[in-house]
């Protein structure tokens, strides 16, 4: 039986990501320890939409995800976002969680946002995730309204998502903006563990 007021961390994983990739697993088990709820969804993008993302920007008409595609599989989860629920996207899921938070009828608790794209500088997936935003229009009004205490994790050596991103969504969003030194896409020097996000998801769960 579900606890009423119990926090949930809803994790959204990006374009060729799992449940089981880079550091979501890690954090899963570190906040299940601590007794909270932890959902990674997973979305669907076959190796191929991945390979035709990164193509994309030599023949811009191969077929990627589109929000759209996500929204379905995360609405089967029936996991509703409310007043007590921290949102945390990565890359592409972070994309999602932007636009998920656009379609919301009341805000969230937190939202930690890990190298999200905001439609700046032409990283290696540039057309993929501006065809999975609809041309990356965001309605950064609403955005601000339901996405709560809001966190940017923004890798300075990012090759993926241009380091610019985090500026521009920190800006928009009026969020703290954590640029991290000499770290890349994931946002950690390892991949695997990511102590600075699971400090913030606990500060904002006090």
């Amino acid at each position: 039986m579900e606890v009423k007021n119990q926090p949930k961390i809803i994790i959204f994983h990006g374009l060729g990501g799992s449940p089981r990739s880079a550091w979501i697993p890690w954090l899963k088990r570190e906040l299940e320890a601590r007794g909270y709820e932890a959902v990674t969804p997973r979305f669907p993008h076959p190796w191929r939409f991945y390979a035709g993302a990164l193509l994309k920007n030599l023949v811009p008409g191969l077929k990627t995800p589109v929000f759209a595609d996500w929204l379905k599989v995360f609405e089967s989860y029936a996991v509703a976002p409310d007043k007590n629920t921290i949102l945390v996207g990565h890359s592409l899921g972070g994309a999602f969680t932007l636009k998920l938070l656009e379609g919301l009828d009341s805000p969230v608790k937190a939202t930690v946002l890990v190298a999200a794209p905001a439609g700046l500088g032409r990283g290696k997936l540039y057309l993929a995730a501006r065809d999975f935003t609809d041309g990356f229009k965001y309605d950064w009004p609403r955005i601000k309204a339901n996405a709560g205490a809001v966190t940017v994790i923004q890798g300075a050596s990012d090759r993926t998502v241009n380091p610019v991103n985090g500026r521009e969504l920190a800006a928009r969003l009026g969020a703290e903006l954590i640029m991290a030194p000499g770290v890349g896409h994931s946002g950690t020097s390892d991949g695997r563990q990511f102590s600075l996000l699971l400090e913030k998801i606990e500060q904002f769960l006090k």
